[in-house]
């Protein structure tokens, strides 16, 4: 038995009756890339997941949370990864027996029963009773249907094959329609990619310099970002430790260079800093300027320490909440960059919990956060400067629904970006730049 199983099983195992949804669960991954993946797959996958073990077995309510943890692992290998067939079983059992040579019993017999009711996988994505999509264009083709119809119960089918709650699929299929539903949910239940972001600085000889430690990658549409092919293990680089690559999306370097205004600003205020890729990419831009950064999280904010550590950056970092700062207390920015706390529904394959975490009423919570963060942000901003607005949502209201606040506040609109979440790669992520007039 791997290890790595053995950890999976035992956290899922403790989160079982909170559905997976404490935040504790991702500060146990960090540097085991094996127990994240799983961990993280199982999570997003977690209503198709139960919904199986029910169907073919018992209710949650009737299994050991060490079982039904093991029965999780089993069938998430079996449905969603290349593991053979007998090894996904064998581990799984082997983990379940630890509690009990017949809790192993009861995990064989459940996966083997599944094993006899699925058929084959399909080379391009099929919707309905029979169908389970595995994204990438594939599904799985069950010998008799066990969804309900995609065509009579749309959202139904989509809740248990794709694994979200009913509140978000009815949201994005409000905005964006059926279709374009579909495609988010399967970009929200894809691996991300690995994304670096070089340094302005950086030359060919630095990207030769990371082939020559085992890096592979390939050029994206940004010249400065790169996308990393496994395996790679980037933080032990050179290059990394000298700050020369940072680990940043390419929606989120792409949506920020936009946007950025045409005279370079000489003092910059990042509101809601952590965990400092913003901020790296605003320094690497603009050498000269004097920059202020501030966000409410201590242990957030640390993190954005060692970043500007690494590069050699000297930066004003202060850990409070800005609708606490009086206007003036830092004088005023030619550029303030408002980082809201959002749904994070623009990040659903990254942060694999958030789907089960946030709901409707704490949207519009955040969009009432949102709101009051612009209006105190706005009172840091020089005549004449420039208030950049940044949310990872993909909900309207948390962003073009802002619009009548900015604009209450005598702001002008220079201009807006929004990246889409993709399967293939890439964040939801949305902006917009407003000047001060008055």
């Amino acid at each position: 038995m791997n290890m790595w199983r053995y950890e999976v099983v035992q956290l899922l195992s403790q989160h079982v009756k909170d559905h997976h949804t404490n935040r504790k669960l991702e500060t146990f991954w960090q540097g085991k890339p094996l127990v994240k993946k799983a961990l993280s797959a199982i999570i997003r996958r977690r209503l198709t997941l139960e919904f199986l073990i029910e169907l073919f077995g018992k209710p949650k309510e009737y299994i050991e949370p060490w079982v039904f943890a093991s029965l999780l692992l089993g069938l998430w290998e079996l449905l969603f990864t290349e593991t053979p067939e007998y090894a996904a079983i064998y581990e799984a059992v082997e983990v379940a027996k630890r509690k009990g040579k017949r809790k192993g019993g009861f995990v064989n017999a459940l996966l083997r029963k599944v094993l006899r009711h699925r058929k084959e996988v399909l080379p391009s994505r099929q919707l309905g009773k029979q169908y389970l999509p595995l994204g990438k264009g594939k599904c799985w083709v069950w010998k008799k249907g066990i969804f309900p119809s995609f065509e009579e119960k749309p959202l139904a089918y989509l809740r248990l094959a794709y694994s979200y709650p009913y509140w978000l699929i009815r949201r994005l299929k409000k905005h964006y329609g059926l279709e374009a539903t579909i495609e988010l949910l399967e970009a929200g239940n894809s691996t991300p990619p690995l994304y670096g972001r070089l340094h302005p600085s950086a030359t060919e000889s630095h990207w030769e310099t990371l082939r020559e430690e085992g890096i592979q990658y390939e050029k994206t549409e940004h010249p400065d970002v790169i996308r990393f092919l496994p395996p790679f293990s980037l933080e032990k680089t050179a290059l990394f430790e000298k700050g020369m690559v940072y680990v940043q999306d390419l929606h989120n370097v792409v949506v920020l260079d936009s946007l950025l205004p045409e005279t370079p600003p000489q003092r910059i205020l990042d509101v809601g800093t952590a965990p400092g890729g913003k901020l790296l990419q605003l320094l690497g831009r603009y050498p000269e300027a004097d920059f202020v950064a501030v966000d409410s999280s201590e242990e957030r904010l640390q993190q954005v320490r060692e970043n500007c550590e690494r590069v050699g950056a000297s930066v004003e970092l202060y850990c409070q909440d800005i609708r606490e700062v009086p206007a003036g207390q830092w004088g005023e920015f030619d550029l303030v960059v408002v980082d809201v706390p959002c749904s994070n529904t623009g990040v659903l394959c990254r942060r694999p919990q958030v789907r089960w975490r946030m709901n409707g009423e704490k949207v519009q919570e955040l969009v009432a956060l949102q709101r009051e963060m612009v209006a105190v942000s706005f009172k840091h901003v020089k005549k004449g400067g420039f208030l950049l607005y940044l949310s990872c949502s993909i909900l309207p209201e948390e962003n073009e629904a802002h619009e009548e606040t900015f604009l209450s506040l005598g702001l002008e609109k220079v201009r807006e970006c929004k990246r889409m979440p993709r399967e293939e790669g890439g964040d939801g992520i949305f902006g917009t730049l407003w000047r001060k007039t008055s």
